[in-house]
């Protein structure tokens, strides 16, 4: 059994200053997972299957957003789904701060 960790951070700043602008899990050295994000009230915000590490606070699903798109700062909760069929999804929560 191979034993992968993962990295999932519990907050990023996507404000281009070039410092944790994406949300980024490191360690998934190319397995697949598809990213769903939810607001506080349980409402879909973004979804990726596939997920290549760039989400950027943007919505892609419909929802409450700024004019550029982005969603407003605050904490998201995920679910990290793996496409093997074998491993648990994983979920937690992300801090949104401009």
């Amino acid at each position: 059994i191979e034993l992968i960790e993962l990295f999932i951070p519990e907050g990023f700043s996507p404000n281009a200053d070039g410092n944790n602008d994406l949300f980024e899990i490191k360690g998934l050295n190319g397995r697949k997972v598809n990213l769903t994000l939810f607001n506080r009230w349980g409402n879909k915000v973004y979804e990726q299957a596939n997920y290549e590490n760039n989400w950027g606070g943007e919505v892609n699903v419909n929802s409450v957003q700024f004019g550029n798109g982005k969603l407003p700062e605050g904490t998201y909760y995920y679910v990290l789904e793996f496409q093997d069929g074998k491993t648990e999804p994983i979920n937690g929560f992300v801090v949104l701060r401009y």
